[in-house]
């Protein structure tokens, strides 16, 4: 599964990257196909169990979203290219 923080987006204020957090193995995945609904990350990295956490600009995620609701997805490939693909809901506010 996936979970995006923050879990409410709101639209006039700045809060910093979408943060996608997974169960997917860090090591596991093909790092050049990761998206969020087509957006490419910005960084990504391994959390303390060794997990993918993928950040995304906020500003091109806003641009996606409307509220009051959005449901997220997250894709892409393992290393061995198998695709992989977990969503999570936010809430949006204007």
């Amino acid at each position: 599964g996936v979970a995006i923080s923050p879990q409410n987006l709101v639209l006039s204020t700045v809060q910093g990257d979408v943060s996608v957090h997974t169960a997917i193995p860090y090591s596991s995945v093909e790092l050049s196909t990761v998206r969020l609904e087509g957006i490419a990350p910005e960084s990504m990295k391994s959390d303390l169990c060794g997990n993918l956490v993928a950040k995304f600009p906020e500003d091109a995620v806003e641009a996606i979203v409307s509220p009051p609701s959005a449901t997220l997805t997250l894709t892409g490939k393992y290393t061995w290219g198998e695709e992989f693909s977990g969503s999570d809901t936010v809430k949006v506010t204007p």
